[in-house]
């Protein structure tokens, strides 16, 4: 990985009280555009060199749009979406570039289905919010290919504080060593740059080629199985791990899957009937369970409940019986404190779907196969995958 290769405030995410820059920037648009430092600066046009025609582009605090104006006066071709915390730079955008999208938006929850956007950019955006380390998680679990990190101001050698410059609005010193810590939790392929001038800045590429893949609900008459085998048309090197619901499956049907060398099988309940089926499974009830699963011989030692419900019963039966278990949390205490290798929610190459559409509110949970299909695919052609059982 390289780490020596060779702006004004454009910010968002969440204040402390209230959004500073609602509340101290003038309406005046040369004012507003005075944040943004403008078209052609050196981190700027590097950028151009990053992002390929055709990508798509999520600009996490976004300004008042300066990096949407440079993609757009190079004349280069993308699928782009801005979010800002601040109501005054989304509607100085919307006026200024009309073609483009510009939404209210909140860095520390990001409303974007998981793999969904190529690059997902933090141009001048860290240092600015409560949580960078949230905020940098939640951009990874976003992006299809990479993140880039862009910052105005240097990492810190001491403690991670907060600096209150006043007429910039609060910035945080971000922590050099727990900086590197979190991007090498995140991915070992990252690259660093640096930009030398009276404005200098930090910039990093964190590229997302690891992925673990998984599918709820996996039985005979399964929708979108189809799509799974075109999947791994389109992508060779595919490995996934399907959570089959083994009282609504057949043997032959689960041997059929479960001997392809691509393809693992663990268990997600008994019928998933009720959803939260296992939430109320004694020791007993899951030993007779897994029984009955393990006869099929196809499965690993791995478990998932429906309705990600569960207790410290269950958690201690399968403990005893050597399997993982994926779940919300990856924290002992919401697992009864038994002692279970634990795959967690919020792993970050984790691209978790269901075999069947998913109908809701909310954008990140429809995730059935087709719909985390439905604007490309969720992987790419550098993607690495991994079995869950591979990483535990």
């Amino acid at each position: 990985m390289g780490k020596d290769q060779a702006g004004a405030i454009s910010v968002g995410g969440s204040l402390q009280s209230g959004n500073w820059w609602d509340l101290n920037i003038s309406d005046h648009e040369n004012y507003i555009r005075s944040y943004g430092e403008g078209v052609g600066t050196a981190s700027r046009n590097w950028l151009l060199t990053v992002i390929e025609d055709g990508e798509s582009l999520l600009d996490v605090g976004c300004g008042p749009g300066c990096s949407y104006e440079s993609f757009k006066v190079n004349q280069r071709v993308l699928r782009y979406k801005g979010i800002d915390s601040s109501s005054r730079f989304i509607e100085a955008c919307r006026g200024l570039f009309p073609e483009a999208r510009f939404d209210l938006g909140d860095a520390l929850s990001l409303q974007e289905p998981v793999s969904s956007w190529d690059t997902v950019l933090l141009r001048h955006l860290l240092e600015h919010v409560r949580d960078w380390e949230r905020a940098l998680r939640g951009a990874f679990t976003v992006a299809r290919r990479r993140v880039v990190i862009v910052l105005w101001r240097g990492l810190a050698k001491g403690p991670s504080k907060l600096d209150d410059k006043g007429g910039q609005g609060y910035c945080w010193d971000i922590n050099e060593e727990e900086f590197y810590s979190v991007v090498e939790s995140l991915t070992p392929d990252w690259h660093y740059f640096y930009f030398p001038g009276q404005r200098a800045n930090w910039a990093w590429v964190l590229e997302k080629n690891d992925v673990i893949f998984d599918l709820d609900d996996f039985h005979d008459g399964s929708p979108n199985t189809q799509l799974l085998l075109d999947l791994k048309e389109e992508f060779p090197a595919l490995k996934v791990t399907l959570f089959a619901i083994p009282g609504k499956s057949s043997v032959a049907f689960l041997k059929e899957w479960g001997d392809r060398d691509w393809v693992e099988l663990a268990i997600h309940g008994w019928t998933h009937e009720p959803n939260t089926e296992c939430k109320s499974w004694t020791k007993d009830d899951t030993h007779r369970a897994l029984d009955k699963a393990e006869q099929m011989e196809v499965f690993v030692r791995g478990f998932r409940a429906p309705g990600w419900e569960i207790n410290s019963e269950v958690c201690n039966a399968l403990a005893e019986r050597g399997y993982w278990l994926a779940h919300h949390v990856d924290k002992k205490s919401h697992t009864g404190g038994v002692d279970i290798p634990v795959y967690w929610s919020h792993h970050p190459w984790m691209v978790h779907g269901h075999m069947q559409r998913i109908e809701s509110s909310s954008e990140p949970q429809r995730n059935g196969l087709d719909q985390l299909c439905e604007n490309g695919y969720p992987f790419h052609e550098n993607t690495r995958f991994h079995f869950i059982s591979g990483v535990l």
